[in-house]
């Protein structure tokens, strides 16, 4: 039976094969989910850093009176541990887990002891498990896809999608109204633009960028990512000097453009450059995003100048680039 590793491409290809808009739960946010704040309020007290406590307070009397809080043991989010050491987090959001153990899981579970470590570690050595197999720190893991949390279904349908503010003591006024959490799906649906991302690079490095524009894929769907061998039938015409560079200029939500030693000097980069840096002085600059390949610092020829800022990918894994042009399509 093969070792399912709940990392973020296992993330994304659940979500496609459900069928999923969002990459990510909609309601994490200790303020729309009441198993993402206990989880993200219990981490405070096991290492992590803590929650304030006079906002800790609030939200957890707030919490409490929600109709999805846990009501009995079996339902709480709970951290077990022996000598003030956790080595289980039980009812995790999956959400939280992630972001902190960079693993989508429900339940965690660690080697206990160096005993067990050292037969778990020579077991792994002897199948040549890699170095990123979770069972390497963890004894068991149970995955989950935001989807599947019991939670996910109730604040979707039903129950109250945020807390309510505390409730004034003054008789006779008018109640304030709810704060809403705004639902990253609904903001994101019908985009301005024609795709959500471009990607603008050159040749050399296309097998890289493939990688990345398939994890894209994944997430926002072939048509809304300006990948050239995305749309190879549009893109075999006369003028596509000129219509190409335009569509990063006017159809794409977010250009990331990938520098490196070879960008200056490819023709099709230059003339995509020259249509995307007429946003730079308008209020559409934040549009463009940068990666480098390379330390190349400024390229005058094409007006990159040394103070812009840019990504560098590095050792990164095309699965990180991906979620750093997700996470900025969020802001």
């Amino acid at each position: 039976m093969n070792q399912v590793v709940p990392n973020f491409a296992w993330y994304l290809a659940e979500g496609t094969r459900l069928g999923l808009k969002s990459p990510r739960c909609p309601f994490a946010s200790v303020h729309a989910c009441p198993r993402y704040y206990q989880s993200l309020s219990l981490l405070g007290s096991a290492g992590c850093s803590p929650i304030k406590k006079e906002v800790d307070d609030e939200l957890l009397g707030r919490w409490k009176k929600h109709p999805l809080w846990p009501v009995t043991g079996e339902q709480e989010t709970g951290i077990s541990g022996g000598n003030d050491v956790p080595n289980g987090y039980h009812n995790f959001c999956p959400e939280v887990a992630y972001d902190t153990f960079k693993l989508f899981a429900t339940y965690l579970g660690r080697h206990v002891g160096e005993i067990d470590r050292d037969i778990a570690a020579a077991q792994l050595a002897k199948e040549g498990a890699p170095y990123d197999d979770p069972r390497w720190t963890w004894c068991s893991v149970v995955p989950q896809h935001y989807i599947e949390c019991p939670l996910y279904s109730g604040l979707s349908h039903g129950s109250p999608s945020h807390i309510t503010p505390a409730a004034d003591n003054n008789q006779g006024q008018q109640p304030r109204p709810n704060p809403t959490i705004p639902n990253p799906i609904a903001a994101n649906a019908v985009p301005q633009r024609r795709f959500r991302v471009a990607l603008s690079f050159p040749g050399e490095q296309r097998s890289y960028i493939e990688k990345v524009a398939a994890l894209l894929e994944c997430v926002h769907g072939r048509d809304k990512i300006l990948y050239d061998r995305f749309h190879e039938a549009e893109f075999a015409r006369p003028d596509l000097d000129v219509y190409l560079p335009n569509l990063y200029r006017t159809s794409s939500d977010l250009i990331c453009i990938f520098l490196c030693s070879d960008y200056a000097r490819k023709r099709f980069c230059n003339l995509e450059w020259r249509f995307i840096r007429q946003l730079i002085a308008t209020e559409d600059h934040a549009r463009i995003m940068f990666f480098s390949f390379d330390p190349i610092g400024a390229i005058p020829d094409i007006g990159i100048l040394s103070g812009d800022g840019y990504v560098s990918i590095g050792t990164r894994s095309a699965i990180e680039i991906a979620m750093l042009i997700d996470q900025r399509l969020a802001l």
